[in-house]
């Protein structure tokens, strides 16, 4: 993905902002400004092609509220500022959320959207290419027992993802990507992501990335939470799919991260337990 600055904003862009926008990027390679109400996002083309999608063509279809989109171009997206309480979550609000979720993957399975080439593919073209780091490290075994042959060949994962339908997953949901600007109200953001896939990839992000920042529920009592909302017939193969998705996402994701990681052990053991889990309970590891 080619690096893109904030020098990509054309100047009246920045001048809406005011005199001195505020920095407020995130982790990812997208650079976001804000100041005087309003928020700009600048990043690769792709990306922003997903944002655009997401706040044009789908902000009435979708079943979760969006930032207002004001402007944009082929590299910037302008978008209202959505103030958030951030005051810990409370339990229903976690619950809420994970039923946004589950509408978001209700509304748009076999929606015509899925076609568009634009959308990631996590389990279909991009995936060889997010293996690949994963798949060069040396003794990844030693990291996480078992994962070495699924870096090789991720068949038996792709297998425990199968048969749910396809939907559009929002690619990177987690709590601090749901804004909360009044009580009861909550607007998802960062949709640069945006992918089609099962439903379990979305809720495996969730769960893992929910961990770092929610006292409560539990884990395993957001996954309730969501399956109950999302009407799941089969939870025995969808938590299998939940676990396969949950590996994946350390084969993609967290293995080229543990090289910058490994001085905090601590961490590193807190990130590695759940993969543990749902390798032992997808029979994968020795």
């Amino acid at each position: 993905m080619e690096p893109v600055g904030a020098d990509s904003i054309p100047a009246e862009v920045l001048a809406r902002l005011g005199p001195a926008p505020e920095n407020v990027t995130g982790a990812g390679r997208s650079v976001v400004l804000a100041g005087n109400g309003l928020v700009v996002k600048t990043g690769a083309p792709e990306v922003i092609a997903r944002e655009r999608l997401i706040l044009t063509r789908l902000a009435d279809q979708l079943p979760v509220e969006v930032p207002r989109l004001r402007d944009s171009a082929e590299r910037w997206v302008l978008v209202d500022q959505v103030p958030d309480d951030q005051a810990p979550w409370e339990r229903s609000e976690v619950e809420a959320a994970l039923t946004d979720l589950s509408a978001l993957h209700r509304a748009f399975e076999g929606h015509p959207i899925l076609d568009e080439a634009i959308l990631r593919d996590p389990l279909g073209a991009d995936l060889d290419a997010s293996l690949g780091y994963a798949r060069r490290v040396p003794g990844l075994d030693a990291i996480l027992d078992g994962a070495a042959a699924l870096a090789a060949d991720p068949t038996p994962l792709l297998e425990a993802l199968a048969g749910p339908p396809v939907t559009l997953l929002h690619g990177d949901p987690w709590p601090l990507n749901v804004l909360r600007p009044a009580p009861g109200r909550r607007v998802w953001i960062d949709w640069a992501g945006t992918a089609r896939g099962p439903a379990a990839l979305d809720l495996a992000t969730w769960l893992d990335q929910a961990a770092w920042v929610l006292d409560a529920p539990r884990v395993s009592e957001q996954f309730e939470r969501y399956a109950q909302a999302a009407g799941v017939d089969d939870v025995v193969a969808f938590r299998r799919g939940v676990d396969a998705a949950t590996v994946l996402w350390f084969l993609t994701i967290d293995v080229p991260r543990l090289p910058v990681i490994r001085h905090a052990p601590a961490a590193v053991e807190r990130l590695l337990e759940p993969r543990r889990h749902a390798m032992h309970r997808l029979g994968f590891a020795s």
